[in-house]
């Protein structure tokens, strides 16, 4: 009998739409399936159709931040990983996002693709 593995969603949320391109591109040429949304309204709406595997959030967006994403997340009972990816650096901030579910902290500068996806298979495997 041959089984089949489902693929694993990401939502990848960001207003840097390069990065939102580089991000989902590199990540479905590895076989995931990949939601891209620009901003936090927009990620809410296509999450309750199409739910994710583990998410990556950016902190700064307009309309409404990061932050505001992981509060609602936290309050809504979502529980899939979100691991952060920002240009924030502030330890206050990274303490913040564990506080509020955040399975990863990453600064966007600080980190290789390869160490986001060692979190990102490390978190699935969980």
């Amino acid at each position: 009998m041959q089984t089949t593995r489902k693929k694993k969603r990401l939502a990848i949320i960001d207003d840097d739409r390069i990065l939102l391109r580089i991000l989902t591109t590199k990540l479905a040429k590895l076989g995931f399936t990949v939601d891209a949304y620009d901003g936090a309204v927009a990620a809410l709406q296509g999450l309750k159709e199409k739910p994710a595997d583990l998410i990556i959030l950016d902190l700064i967006m307009p309309e409404m931040d990061g932050f505001e994403f992981l509060e609602y997340w936290q309050k809504n009972g979502r529980n899939c990983p979100v691991i952060v990816l920002s240009n924030l650096s502030d330890p206050a901030d990274i303490q913040r996002c564990t506080e509020m579910g955040a399975s990863s902290f990453f600064v966007k500068a600080n980190y290789s693709f390869d160490e986001i996806l060692d979190a990102i298979s490390k978190h699935l495997k969980s």
